[in-house]
């Protein structure tokens, strides 16, 4: 019987160790549990892959700005944070904003500048990473910019959101910057 009070004050000892570790984090599982229980859940993906977890916010801007829809087949935005491991653990390996497009022609091979206007204040991102792709007479253009935990404040803090690349200047309508606040949501483990 002392062996097995012994086993389960040990065990009991490593769980409570292990719970502690854990308090810094949130595991994947979590984060998606969360993800369901928003209101509007497609907005936002969190997957686990090759040691990496990622959540996502992402939304497509067409249908709010007419002046997109005619030379953009797609003009979307997104925000990512990476995380190393199987949990969101406070501080992310990378984070970063991009803009995905798809059009009939390249539109930001010679300007890739990013500036966000939050409440009208801007914040320079600079010339971010170009990828594309061409298929079928189609491009598609990615551009991705590193984005730090204060930006990501601004923009959860922010009443108006907007941001020019390249030559185009798109507005954020309020009902899609107020996901803002569900992503940050998403990225506060239980210790914040």
């Amino acid at each position: 019987m002392n062996t097995f009070k012994r086993i389960a004050g040990v065990f009991t000892v490593l769980c409570f160790l292990a719970a502690a570790s854990f308090a810094q984090t949130k595991s994947y599982g979590e984060v998606q549990a969360e993800i369901s229980a928003f209101e509007t859940p497609a907005f936002y993906t969190a997957s686990y892959e090759n040691d990496l977890t990622t959540v996502k916010l992402f939304f497509d801007l067409r249908e709010d700005n007419p002046g997109l829809q005619k030379p953009f087949k797609e003009f979307s935005f997104e925000i990512s944070s990476i995380y190393s491991g199987p949990a969101v653990d406070g501080k992310p390996v990378r984070s970063l904003v991009c803009i995905s497009t798809r059009a009939k022609k390249f539109y930001f091979s010679s300007n890739r500048e990013l500036t966000i206007f939050v409440d009208s204040a801007p914040l320079r991102f600079g010339e971010g990473e170009r990828s594309t792709e061409l298929r079928k007479g189609k491009t598609r253009e990615k551009l991705c910019w590193a984005m730090d935990d204060e930006a990501l404040e601004e923009l959860v803090e922010a009443g108006a959101v907007s941001f020019q690349v390249g030559s185009q200047t798109v507005s954020i309508p309020s009902e899609k910057s107020r996901l803002f606040d569900g992503y940050a949501a998403l990225l506060k483990t239980k210790d914040k």
